[in-house]
C-alpha cells in the first residue's frame, strides 16, 4: 500500500486526540506524525482533522479513514494467522499433477505426506495435458520429456524413465514380432495422441521406420494404449513401470535400445517456498 504508514499514523491521532499520544504510542517523533497527516490530506484534497488547543478531533472523511484503517488492520491480522498456520500445522488442500507413467512413484510421496499432515488433503490430477502452474491449476507438477522452459518454473530432475516395445501373447501367436526392418511394415502398431511424447525419440524412430496405414490406433493416454496392446489391438511402446507380469505381454528387444524418457518435478517461483510445497518435496526427496 502506497500510503499505509501514513494511514495507521492519522488512524492513531483518530484514536488518541493527540499527536503526541499517537507519536508515542506509535515511537515515532511528533514531526512525523504531523509530516504524515499533510501527505494523506495533501493527497487526498480534504482535511482529515479539525484541529484545536483540545486536540485533534477527526472529520468525516478522518472516520472514515479510522474505519477503513481498522478495517485493514484486521485483515492484515488474519493474513498474519494463516501464514503462522500455514507454517505450522498444515490444512487444506494440495494439488499435485502428473502424467500416467509417474502415478506408481508419486503415490508413495502422496501416502508419506498424508500421514505426517493429517489435516491436509491431495488432489491427484493425472492425464496428457500439462496444467499452467502459474493460473494455480496445481502446487506441484510431475512432467515427462524435454526440461520445462518457463522462466517462472524451477524444474528438477526426477529421474530417466525406461520405456519398452510391447505385444500380447495372443497378438504374437497370431501375428508373431518383427526381427528386421523389413517386418514393420506387416505389422499394427499403437500410438499416443500427445505431442510431448510423440517428440520423445522413441516415438521419432518408430515414425521413421514404419508407414503410416500401420499405425492402426491413437490413443490420448498411456494406460489407453496400455489397454489396447493388452487386448491384443497391436504392439506398442509402454513405459516399465505400468508393466505388470499379470498383463501378459511379450517385450519386442529387437531392435536392441534402451529408450528413455526424462522426467521433471516443477514447481513455481512464488510457490515453491510454501510450507505445504516445502514439505511434500521433502517427502519426495526423502524417497528418492
Amino acid at each position: 500500500m502506497k500510503h499505509w504508514n501514513e494511514v495507521r499514523t492519522a488512524a492513531t491521532v483518530a484514536r488518541k486526540g493527540t499527536v503526541s499520544a499517537a507519536a508515542q504510542e506509535l515511537q515515532i517523533h511528533r514531526a512525523t506524525v504531523n509530516r504524515h497527516i499533510e501527505v494523506l490530506e495533501s493527497e487526498l484534497g480534504a482535511k482529515l482533522f479539525l484541529r484545536s488547543a483540545r486536540g485533534y478531533k477527526p472529520t468525516d472523511l478522518g472516520d472514515a479513514l479510522l474505519r477503513i484503517a481498522d478495517t485493514t488492520h484486521s485483515q492484515f491480522a488474519e493474513l498474519n494467522r494463516i501464514a503462522q498456520a500455514d507454517a505450522g500445522s498444515l490444512q487444506g488442500v494440495l494439488t499435485v499433477a502428473t502424467v500416467d507413467m509417474l502415478v506408481p512413484r508419486v503415490l508413495p510421496a502422496i501416502d508419506r505426506f498424508l500421514a505426517e499432515n493429517p489435516s491436509m488433503n491431495v488432489q491427484l490430477n493425472s492425464g496428457p495435458i500439462p496444467v499452467r502452474l502459474e493460473f494455480g491449476e496445481a502446487d506441484i507438477a510431475f512432467r515427462v520429456g524435454r526440461k520445462p522452459t518457463d522462466p517462472d518454473y524451477i524444474a528438477v530432475p526426477f529421474g530417466d524413465y525406461s520405456i519398452g516395445l510391447f505385444a500380447s501373447k495372443t497378438y504374437v501367436d497370431r501375428r508373431g514380432i518383427p526381427t528386421h526392418p523389413d517386418d514393420l511394415a506387416s505389422h499394427d502398431f499403437i500410438t499416443p495422441i500427445d505431442g510431448r511424447v510423440l517428440d520423445a525419440p522413441f516415438m521419432r524412430w518408430l515414425s521413421t521406420r514404419i508407414p503410416n496405414n500401420t499405425m492402426r490406433l491413437a490413443c490420448d493416454d498411456w494406460p489407453g494404449v496400455m489397454r489396447a496392446v493388452i487386448a491384443g489391438v497391436g504392439i506398442g511402446f509402454v513405459p516399465h513401470s505400468l508393466v505388470d507380469e499379470k498383463d501378459d505381454l511379450v517385450e519386442i528387444h529387437w531392435p536392441q535400445k534402451n529408450w528413455t524418457v526424462k522426467a521433471w518435478r516443477v514447481t513455481h517461483v512464488d510457490l515453491h517456498r510454501s510450507a505445504k510445497v516445502k514439505l511434500f518435496l521433502k517427502v519426495v526427496s526423502d524417497l528418492s
